[in-house]
């Protein structure tokens, strides 16, 4: 049967499994949406299975395609590993360009500490920041991209996963704000009061596939809310408004010590209750478990987020 099997067809349905959609896969694999039907009644015959059927919700898999998904993505990887004839020993032998779906704290707190180290050791490796999608899982699966930074720990088996480090928040805002005026002036503690933390308005940082907002939690339970002046998607451009304005902005612990850093005009005080900490995970896909480059920059990612409590 191998004699007669076209081995691009393997990696046509692989897209169709993940995909579930024969328009997504010709745009995925850069070919005609008739060449990918032609390709899938191809697939048919070979395997004498309907592989995906119409239901009123969309396209399903049929069992035997199911079945196929976890071989196809080992056969992948170790084909993509195999031609790719990168050395496991010397990061100077990496080439290419890899491709990391993160949100902006995931920029901050992980690649950015990361990049030196990386760049120094590996001078040919690229690494493209896509936005951080809701369907990150399926970017995974279907090769669009090769690691993911998420808080959101996926579902058992689905894909491979690194914890980085648990993280809490603390509140940002410009060094010559009234609050820290105040606290200049007297002893008042670095922690604010809830009437302080209610008085002033807030500028919310919305992290694509992220969007997350401790304080509301906690402030509902309360029967309390803030006056919210700006949502933004990114943090440093959050930091930027909160310069301009007496607008306070809760931020993660990592993300809040490296806008500090790079702005002496930025402070910091603490919240007046206690965050729930979340967890940030790095992800790959089984495609990549024998791919020696995912597996250096896994360990370079793990080695500058020193996994600790938050």
């Amino acid at each position: 049967m191998l004699q007669e099997f076209d081995l691009n067809l393997l990696t046509t349905l692989h897209s169709l499994i993940v995909t579930r959609s024969v328009t997504l896969s010709a745009q995925r694999l850069g070919v005609s949406q008739p060449a990918v039907s032609r390709s899938l009644g191809r697939l048919r015959e070979l395997l004498n299975d309907p592989l995906l059927i119409k239901t009123n919700s969309g396209m399903a898999l049929t069992h035997r395609a199911k079945s196929l998904e976890a071989p196809l993505c080992r056969w992948l990887g170790e084909t993509e590993a195999l031609l790719r004839q990168r050395s496991a020993e010397d990061p100077r032998e990496f080439t290419g360009t890899y491709k990391i779906a993160s949100s902006d704290f995931g920029v901050l707190a992980v690649l950015t500490p990361a990049l030196e180290r990386i760049s120094r050791a590996a001078p040919d490796l690229c690494l493209r920041v896509e936005p951080l999608s809701p369907m990150h899982l399926n970017d995974l699966a279907g090769g669009d991209v090769d690691l993911v930074l998420t808080r959101h720990r996926p579902p058992a088996a689905r894909v491979y996963e690194r914890l980085l480090f648990a993280e809490s928040y603390q509140c940002v805002l410009r060094l010559d704000h009234p609050l820290m005026a105040s606290r200049r002036a007297s002893p008042s503690p670095a922690r604010l009061s809830l009437d302080e933390f209610v008085a002033w308005p807030h500028v919310i940082n919305t992290a694509a596939g992220e969007d997350d907002d401790p304080a509301a939690r906690r402030l509902d339970s309360l029967g309390l809310q803030r006056r919210i002046i700006m949502r933004v998607p990114y943090s440093a451009l959050a930091a930027t408004l909160a310069l301009k304005t007496d607008a306070l902005m809760v931020v993660p612990n990592r993300a809040a010590r490296l806008l500090i850093s790079g702005n002496p005009d930025l402070a910091t005080l603490t919240a007046p209750f206690d965050f729930e900490p979340f967890e940030y995970w790095l992800l790959w896909h089984g495609r990549s478990r024998y791919d020696p480059v995912i597996q250096w920059l896994a360990d370079q990612f793990l080695q500058v987020a020193e996994p600790k409590p938050a």
